[in-house]
């Protein structure tokens, strides 16, 4: 059977054809390769929510959340029910156990469950419950229209912005935020009602009567059926208030107009936006499915710049595209608006774009992989032949190339992690390239035809390179099931560095031996030392000399009298390797390389939260803001400071699960975006402390709470989540955990997530009511519709749901006196009032509930200052208090949340991932030695990569992280490279009857060369990421930290301890032998 070198040798123009093939493969799809910052989270969560439109907390949970929880709680395969409940509203987010059914199949069962609710023991106003799955949406720009105009103009541009953005963005969602939605308001005086006697639900049944349009069949004339339609529907307001409500026994009409006013407005709603200072409204665009957020973001800017008629700044590929006369869609765009511009009254600002941060990201990782390829062939020109280095080179390309279509093929995108996991590859890439263009150079060398040469080369070291390849490929493979939030982030890393190696691997056996049989040249041993013709050549030849000069001093000189000292020394070498691994886990354990979960990163937006006293009228929470828009908007203060986007009467918190909103009127949010890093001098750790410093002296405020929007995982650092059935003693167990981690220093933001809500007013209905025929709930929706609102129909207006809503003025729902001077319709007429029917009580209420897994639940979260301490040495130190909390209140549980529960999540898988990984390995390299004891003494190189992690982290100061531990389990593929390749050569000498050390000495010789290159440039590959200084970079520089020290340090103990642990092995093999067989051996010895 014809080997794969040899196939390939012989048929050379096939083998070109392949390569041109994966070069247009690899261009085509790094072209049109969808850009995101970070891959696509993979979703495993269902939402379930449920309006009830005016109810309270407490109303919602009793009516809707616990029913809804105990219909679906037997669902198969939950983890975990969270349930959030404000005014009006619950959520329920239920989190599958990993491994979960089609998440399709899911929903239709909780579906199902819901269903199984009988109808009557939900609200009548309770709107239908939705189930759908939880798909985190990703921001990617936002357009704000701000200005001192009115609330209708604002609102007007906004949705004309929204619309033409629709048009241009199919693929994306939009959404039109500090707007509120237009209402048809029917004001009506209390007096006026009992005159007429006259109850707002027969206002809003009369409304609902008389304002439509109906069909009315149709006349069959002899020439045509003619349609009959009754057209009464109207959303014109002086129309309205001319409804007749009633005609008295004396013929009087009483009309709307009679007992009230109806006002064309906006719906009673606290939510306001605020750009700069100003007014606004904005629109956001979400990326969703496929869609390309660079491009995204692209052509938003370019409609604005076209409207604003401002220039745009292209990037290189669009301007390429121009001069070639194709127009790129964004370019149209833009040419097309300028004839539309936006009116003059109004500022048009872009503002939080994401691909501004996607474009840097991938920039920074470009540039960074340029330099490491650079360097990797540097390294190559140094130790092989040019033409070797050149082609191997060639294969590192092609390798990229062939990695990138398959990728397109497969639906990946373009990120931040699959472009680390190229610059991973990239050192990788020529480690079976190197073995297999060393190993025929070294033949051509001894006189070998480069044509044979790179045939029987290739053969000799076909198994070794395959193994080699799948022992690394073993060790990412199994990072693919990492659990938790850096499973979904670092899923798709092996992915392309499996990708990478395979194409690598086919080239290095295939393409690789084809052109260095057509480009070697056979050693001319006759020319003596005849100069050469060529100019060049002349200039190479003393250079090459050099070259090879230095090699073989390293090689004979350095390497092969330091091999024999430690081979010698062998139980010394293995002792001092050991101590060395003891003293790298002393710094772990002593705290010298701290542990945290993800490293804390220079953020370009930070989150504002702020909180008032509940109940703090919208006005008073609009002026605290606008103190801080001042103090933002300072640029002698803060000149960082880009924009800020205020937005009154909501609060965003972004949790591991996405974001979660809470409204009321004594909340408030805002964004700054700063400038890039390398525009300014300080992080925006600096800033927001400067800020904080500030902000704090406000008056009026509970608390202000900042946060970095980073991207990546990560979460609160410290997040403790107690759950049980009184809430009490939540509450009291929630203030000894905040007061417990207000004595540890570099902690701050403590905080819990139970907010007491505003005062509420119980209404309970007298005896006395029932005998005139008032029920409970006529008495509940006659004071609904005066304070909240009758609902008496809904119209269509400019492709706008408008409610017409029936109540009392507002003047006339600010005093509790105006709920007991009702006056309650019965059923024959007569007006009564509210004090004979009903008292009410006075009595603290909720503003929002949690219940987790059917409990309810309170959040302490609370962040980390990291140069002052350690979340993991807090959390540790938090155990006690725990333990005496749940001792004294029984049935309460406090489990750890946030950075804590993830880093649980994802150790726990790591552990498993890294069993399979050293598994497999075992089992391959078993396979290759025939040999239970020789993958051992090949994988002992694994844990004394330990000592590089720990000492690279210490060095560069940097703690170890979640990524810290991934690149570890990586290294352990890498590792065994070098030693699997010296092990093998070691068998093969001593096959041909070589003395025992004369064998380790020849192997390592041999084999110095290429373990040296391959591990160098593997670390030269990841040298200029370890290196950069930018934010976008940290969050990935300790995972190139434990794979380049490490690689480092595996490097040196392969080309010394490994001989030394082979020859111990070989030792104690001898010893067992003579022992069993006495002492004249009968076998031969064998490792």
């Amino acid at each position: 059977m014809i080997s794969l070198p040899r196939f390939s040798v012989e048929n050379r123009v096939l083998v070109n054809m392949l390569m041109v093939a994966i070069i247009l493969g690899g261009t085509y799809g790094g072209l049109t390769l969808v850009r995101e910052m970070f891959p696509e989270s993979r979703p495993n969560q269902v939402v379930i929510s449920s309006i009830y439109p005016g109810a309270t907390p407490a109303e919602v949970e009793k009516g809707i959340a616990i029913r809804i929880e105990e219909a679906i709680k037997d669902v198969e395969d939950i983890d975990k029910i969270e349930t959030t409940i404000g005014e009006g509203s619950c959520t329920i987010l239920v989190t599958m156990k990993s491994g979960a059914k089609d998440l399709d199949l899911v929903v239709n069962d909780f579906k199902a469950a819901i269903d199984t609710i009988p109808r009557d023991e939900l609200p009548a106003d309770a709107e239908e419950t939705r189930v759908m799955k939880f798909e985190p949406q990703l921001p990617v720009i936002s357009v704000s229209i701000y200005g001192e105009v009115d609330e209708a103009t604002l609102k007007d541009v906004g949705r004309q912005v929204r619309d033409d953005l629709l048009v241009l963005l199919p693929e994306s969602k939009l959404e039109l935020s500090g707007v509120r939605k237009a209402e048809l308001l029917v004001e009506v005086e209390p007096e006026k009602l009992v005159g007429y006697r006259l109850s707002l639900a027969e206002i809003a049944e009369t409304i609902r009567h008389s304002n439509l349009d109906l069909p009315a069949g149709q006349v069959k004339t002899p020439r045509q059926n003619v349609a009959i339609r009754t057209l009464m529907e109207t959303d014109d307001a002086d129309r309205i208030s001319d409804t007749i409500l009633r005609t008295t026994a004396g013929g009087q009409v009483v009309r709307i107009s009679d007992v009230g006013r109806v006002i064309d407005g906006f719906e009673d709603s606290d939510v306001r936006g605020r750009f700069n200072g100003h007014p606004s409204v904005s629109v956001t665009v979400y990326k969703t499915g496929d869609g390309d957020a660079v491009e995204i973001a692209t052509r938003v800017k370019a409609y604005v710049a076209g409207r604003g008629r401002q220039p745009m700044d292209w990037d290189w590929l669009s301007r390429l595209k121009s001069r070639l006369g194709m127009v790129a869609p964004a370019m149209r765009i833009y040419e097309q608006q300028k004839n539309e511009p936006f009116p003059a009254a109004l500022e048009v600002m872009v503002h939080t774009d994401l691909s501004r941060f996607i474009a840097d990201r991938l920039d920074l990782v470009k540039r960074n992989g340029v330099w490491g390829l650079a360097l990797v062939f540097g390294s190559l020109l140094f130790f092989l032949n040019w033409r070797v280095a050149f082609w191997v080179m060639m294969g590192v390309l092609l390798s990229i190339a062939g990695a990138i279509m398959v990728m397109h093929i497969i639906g990946e995108t373009l990120n931040l992690i699959s472009m680390f996991g190229l610059i991973i590859a990239l050192g990788l890439l020529v480690d079976d390239a190197i073995v297999v263009g060393d190993n025929v150079f070294a033949r051509v060398e001894q006189g070998e035809e480069p044509h044979l040469a790179a045939i029987r080369g290739t053969e000799e070291v076909t198994w070794p390179v395959v193994i080699a390849v799948l022992t690394t490929i073993g060790a990412f493979m199994p990072l693919m099931f990492i659990e938790g939030q850096i499973g979904d982030f670092m899923g798709v890393l092996p992915v392309v560095v499996t990708c990478a190696l395979g194409i690598s691997l086919l080239e290095a056996l295939s393409i690789l031996p084809c052109h260095l049989a057509e480009w070697l040249t056979p050693v001319r041993r006759d020319l003596g030392d005849e100069p050469p013709r060529h100019w060049l050549a002349r200039i190479a030849r003393p250079l090459r000399a050099a070259q090879q000069n230095a090699v073989r001093r390293l090689t004979e000189h350095h390497y092969t009298g330091l091999l024999q000292r430690t081979i010698h020394y062998r139980y010394v070498t293995v002792t001092l390797a050991f101590a060395g691994l003891l003293i790298a886990l002393g710094f772990i354990l002593g705290g010298r390389v701290p542990f945290v979960f993800v490293q804390k990163m220079d953020a370009e937006s930070i989150l504002l939260n702020v909180r008032m006293p509940v109940g703090t009228p919208i006005e008073e929470t609009q002026r605290t803001m606008e103190a801080i828009e001042a103090l933002a908007t300072d640029k002698n203060r803060f000149p960082e400071i880009q924009t800020i986007y205020t937005l009154l009467g909501v609060s965003l918190r972004i949790g591991e699960h996405g974001t979660s909103e809470t409204a009321g009127t004594h909340l408030a949010q805002a964004i700054i975006e700063l400038t890039t890093m390398d525009e300014r001098e300080r992080p925006s750790e600096d800033i927001i402390a400067e800020m904080r410093a500030e902000t704090d002296k406000l008056s009026g405020v509970t608390w202000i709470k900042y946060q970095s929007m980073q991207g990546g995982p990560g979460g609160a650092e410290i997040e403790m989540e107690i759950t049980g059935k009184h809430l009490p003693n939540l509450l009291a167990a929630a203030d000894v955990i905040k007061k417990t981690l207000a004595g540890f220093s570099g902690v701050y933001d403590i905080a819990d997530d139970f907010e007491a809500g505003r005062r509420e007013v119980q209404i309970q209905l007298r005896d006395s009511a029932r005998p005139l025929g008032i029920t409970a709930r006529a008495l509940a929706l006659e004071v609904r519709g005066a304070f909240y609102g009758l609902e008496a129909r809904t119209l269509q207006r400019d492709r706008e749901d408008v409610d017409i809503m029936v109540r009392f003025p507002e003047e006339r729902r600010r005093q509790i006196y105006e709920l007991e001077a009702m006056h309650i319709a019965t059923p024959d007429g007569r007006m009564i009032p509210f004090r004979e029917v009903a008292r009410i009580e006075e009595a603290p209420g909720y503003s929002s509930l949690r219940r987790v897994n059917q409990r309810r639940a309170v959040v302490v979260s609370a962040d980390v200052d990291h140069s002052q301490g350690n979340p993991q040495e807090i959390a540790a130190a938090l155990f006690a208090t725990i333990r005496q909390l749940e001792a004294q209140y029984p049935g309460l549980r406090i489990e750890f949340g946030g950075n804590r529960r993830e880093l649980a999540k994802s150790f726990g898988s790591l552990k498993r991932d890294l069993l399979i990984a050293l598994v497999v390995i075992f089992v391959l390299l078993a396979g290759l030695f025939k040999s239970y004891i020789q993958p051992m003494i090949v994988m002992t190189a694994i844990p004394f990569g330990l000592i590089g992690v720990v000492a690279g982290h210490y060095v560069m100061g940097y703690p170890l992280t979640i990524l810290s531990i991934i690149g570890l389990v990586a290294l352990a593929g890498i590792a065994v490279n070098d030693s699997l390749i010296l092990v093998d050569f070691i068998n093969k000498e001593r096959a041909r009857g070589t003395p025992i050390f004369e064998a380790v000495i020849s192997a390592g010789q041999r084999r110095l060369r290429p373990i040296i290159l391959t591990s160098l440039t593997t670390i030269l590959g990841l040298a200029p990421m370890m290196a950069e200084t930018s934010f976008q970079a940290r969050f990935l520089i300790p995972m190139a930290i434990s794979i380049s020290f490490g690689l480092m340090f595996t490097t040196v103990l392969t080309l010394l301890v490994v001989p030394s642990i082979y020859l111990i092995v070989a030792d104690f093999s001898r010893l067992a032998i003579r022992v069993w067989y006495g002492p004249e051996p009968r076998c031969p010895t064998a490792v």
